[in-house]
């Protein structure tokens, strides 16, 4: 088992996590598309990683950074959020069900009209789902209460500083900005 594994085998995670990872799994069931057939015949998905139009939609690792970032960022409902990188995930629902607004971001156009088709399968009308580069963000200053960059800047080879900036640029002061990054 490589280190990653034991570290999540030997995670205990509280109620409250437990919680939201049931939200997520519950989100994720009105999405079949989420799931894959594994070549052994079983139906993947949920806690077990997954993919999604080539991407991981349920990677091990969202199991711990998703909650986290979650209960750490002390949402509030009139919050206005942005998400780099959100991709399709359930995680951008769980958001969306906790602030005013949301702003979901990626780089893939067929990403970005999965998660508006998805947003309104659910009923979300508060999420707005566009193309930003993290490098570029087409906001003004001290725009947003919260943002989340979940395993997001990582891909930004170039210029992490420009995207640094540019998260510090649109955070409003007193904001908060929530980062995790595979390593």
């Amino acid at each position: 088992m490589n280190n990653s594994y034991a570290i999540l085998a030997e995670y205990r995670p509280s109620q409250e996590i437990l919680f939201l990872l049931q939200e997520m799994m519950l989100t994720e069931t009105c999405f079949p598309d989420l799931f894959e057939i594994d070549p052994f015949g079983k139906v993947r998905g949920a806690l077990v990683p997954g993919r999604l139009n080539g991407a991981a939609c349920f990677h091990w690792s969202r199991q711990v950074e998703w909650p986290w970032a979650i209960l750490e960022s002390d949402l509030k409902p009139h919050h206005v959020v942005l998400e780099l990188g959100s991709g399709a995930s359930v995680f951008t629902f769980c958001l969306a069900r906790r602030c005013s607004s949301l702003i979901a971001s990626d780089l893939d156009q067929k990403t970005i009209e999965l998660t508006k088709t998805r947003a309104e399968v659910l009923g979300l009308e508060n999420i707005q789902s566009l193309t930003i580069d993290a490098r570029s963000i087409p906001f003004p200053d001290n725009h947003f209460d919260r943002v989340f960059c979940i395993s997001t800047l990582e891909h930004v080879k170039d210029d992490l500083d420009m995207a640094f900036s540019e998260i510090k640029r649109v955070t409003k002061l007193g904001g908060m900005v929530l980062i995790t990054c595979d390593l």
